[in-house]
């Protein structure tokens, strides 16, 4: 089986060739397989958050790109308190110890393409997520979801806290949630990345 790798990048640090795939790979994921209102620019979905106050979480295995994720420190401007601000009722948080994570992805084709369908590739996105929690100090991460990828969440191990739940649309039902860093979730997503309940 080959190995994955993350890289964690600052905005302004992420090489050129890395960040038009990533950005590529989200119009494919967000506009076009999933049909998100999200700003298009060329071949590319990009928006005014990813800037200087972003880092992100880039999988990889033989160097291609199959996975990654947004991060954004709720000091900064962030979505919750953007466009997924009029969803819910609660406000978001504003604590330097805690992030907001966003355009969470993991592009199938190339997954299957580079035989990891048996990994639980999704499991260890959230995996290093947490992990990056870890390393910074933090004491959780906020995230707007679906309820399939509130499932997904839940069964690959991270126990969360609903904050508050609304609507995107009069048909789709979005929670915020907040994902706390702690041993026992650590402990939980190891455990799905090894195999024993695999998911995602």
């Amino acid at each position: 089986m080959e190995e994955i790798a993350c890289a964690v990048y600052k905005y302004l640090d992420i090489p050129s060739l890395v960040k038009d795939d990533l950005h590529v790979l989200r119009k494919e994921t967000f506009k076009d397989r999933l049909g998100w209102k999200v700003k298009i620019v060329g071949d590319q979905e990009i928006d005014e958050y990813d800037n200087h106050d972003t880092v992100y979480l880039v999988l990889s295995c033989k160097n291609v790109t199959v996975g990654g994720v947004r991060l954004i420190n709720t000091t900064r401007p962030y979505m919750v308190q953007g466009p997924f601000k009029s969803f819910f009722k609660k406000e978001g948080p504003v604590e330097r110890a805690i992030v907001e994570s966003s355009r969470f992805f993991v592009d199938k084709k190339r997954v299957r393409d580079l035989n990891l369908s048996g990994m639980s590739v999704a499991a260890m996105l959230l995996f290093y997520m947490h992990d990056y929690g870890v390393k910074n100090g933090l004491d959780s991460i906020i995230t707007v979801v679906s309820h399939s990828m509130s499932r997904i969440i839940k069964m690959n191990g991270w126990n969360f806290l609903k904050i508050d739940s609304g609507e995107a649309s009069p048909s789709e039902v979005v929670h915020l949630l907040s994902l706390p860093i702690s041993i026992e979730n650590k402990s939980n997503l190891s455990r799905a990345i090894s195999g024993r309940r695999v998911c995602g």
